[in-house]
């Protein structure tokens, strides 16, 4: 069985724009219970880009590939995203003193507070702090790219292992990620002296970044070097219940029925156990998700997606991803007069949403326009 590629397989990217809405759902609240709800439910979002990242990383490289061909391939990557992450870690802080510049807060104490030793450790260690957000913005969403920059380089180091590694990794880390969870509901440790409450001590490189990157090069080694294992070869007999044998439609609606179920379990647990960095609902939709990414990987002729879904999800989810909390923050200053009005705040996250859209649209027409220049 082998699987389909990234770039034929539209329902991945149709996934990956359904994803980068819904983070800006978790960003940017709709009010009352009803936002809270929306928020609990998209957290399988973020999850769903790191196992992506993780399902395509190493293709084509099977257990036992040379690690300088692995390495190239990697420093490739590394290099690439590198750029990106400290280009709008960058393009963040300079927004952030030109805000405090213009509002007289003072540009010398906000840098007093953002650049200091005790800052740069929350960054390298929890890929937080206030390096990467502070009260013009006040999410550190690219802490995201920081922990798959880090998860990267784990990967060029130990190249050897990564595949033959990847299954136990992920069931390790995610057991250590909801163990976490477990002491934040229950017995509220200070590691580091930081109460394990605070969000960046569980939502990080290792206990996300780490699970969930290498949960994706797991289902790219039992996907396409056959690996063996009881655990592969069921999902591998999944897989192919749902494609091609007379059951396959019923078998695929069970998947269906199980990625909305973990929607509904992940509000559940929210309202059961209130905010958490990753609900058991949303690590079930996004197994259910992603065997269906395979499936239809493997019937692509027979499934289609409306042309702007994959074209959001292929073209400019990315940049919805970099500039969204950016666009938040600025319609918050454009309509603060406005603040506490209940339509607006209704408004508010379909704004972020089309506003972001259209900058990515922007981006994606002058990088297109750059190209055919070259």
């Amino acid at each position: 069985m082998r699987g389909d590629t990234k770039a034929g397989n539209s329902f991945l990217y149709m996934f990956k724009a359904i994803a980068c809405i819904l983070v800006i759902f978790i960003h940017c609240l709709f009010p009352g219970p009803f936002g809270k709800d929306v928020q609990a439910l998209s957290r399988f979002a973020v999850l769903y880009f790191f196992v992506i990242s993780g399902r395509f990383l190493l293709k084509d490289l099977p257990i036992g590939t040379d690690q300088a061909i692995i390495r190239k391939r990697m420093l490739s990557k590394i290099s690439h995203l590198a750029v990106i992450t400290l280009s709008l870690t960058l393009l963040y802080n300079v927004y952030s003193l030109i805000i405090a510049g213009t509002v007289g807060y003072g540009i010398k104490d906000l840098a007093s507070q953002k650049y200091n030793l005790h800052e740069l450790w929350l960054l390298f260690v929890f890929n937080s702090g206030k390096i990467i957000y502070d009260y013009t913005y006040d999410i550190d969403h690219l802490w995201y790219l920081y922990a798959v920059l880090y998860v990267f380089v784990l990967v060029f180091i130990f190249s050897k292992y990564a595949k033959k590694w990847s299954g136990f990794l992920s069931l390790f880390f995610t057991g250590m990620l909801f163990f976490a969870e477990l002491l934040q509901l229950y017995y509220p440790i200070r590691p580091f002296d930081i109460s394990i409450r605070t969000w960046y001590v569980v939502r990080n490189w290792l206990l996300e970044g780490i699970p969930f990157i290498m949960g994706g090069v797991w289902l790219d080694s039992v996907v396409n070097d056959a690996r063996k294992s009881r655990v592969a070869d069921a999902v591998r007999r999944v897989i192919q219940s749902c494609t091609f044998r007379s059951s396959a439609r019923k078998n695929r609606i069970i998947l269906h029925i199980l990625a909305v179920a973990g929607l509904i379990m992940s509000v559940v647990e929210y309202r059961r156990f209130g905010d958490m960095t990753v609900y058991a609902g949303s690590v079930v939709t996004l197994v259910a998700v992603m065997l269906l990414g395979e499936v239809y990987g493997q019937l692509h002729n027979r499934f289609t997606v409306p042309f702007y879904l994959y074209h959001l999800g292929k073209d400019l989810s990315a940049s919805v991803y970099y500039f969204h909390i950016m666009i938040i923050s600025i319609i918050s200053r454009l309509f603060y007069i406005y603040d506490g009005k209940e339509l607006l705040s209704w408004l508010k996250p379909l704004i972020a949403v089309a506003a972001s859209v259209i900058v990515a649209e922007v981006i994606c027409y002058f990088k297109y326009k750059l190209k055919m220049g070259k």
